[in-house]
């Protein structure tokens, strides 16, 4: 998987095998910056964002 965060305030996670994206996340007031995939726990994924928070949460199928 990779992830990217826009100016749409939403983050977007798509599968790199097939280019299908499985995820759209919003719930950000501002410009998503980051975004990160805990390293050994790859469903569980943060979001920064220009309005000052910090998304944490699971991925679910």
């Amino acid at each position: 998987m990779i992830s990217a965060g826009s100016s749409d305030r939403m983050v977007y996670v798509w599968d790199t095998d097939t280019g299908e994206m499985l995820h759209k996340l919003g719930g950000h007031e501002g410009s998503v910056n980051q975004t990160c995939f805990h390293p050994t726990q790859k469903d569980l994924i943060a979001s920064g964002s220009s309005d000052k928070t910090v998304y944490l949460g699971y991925l679910k199928d």
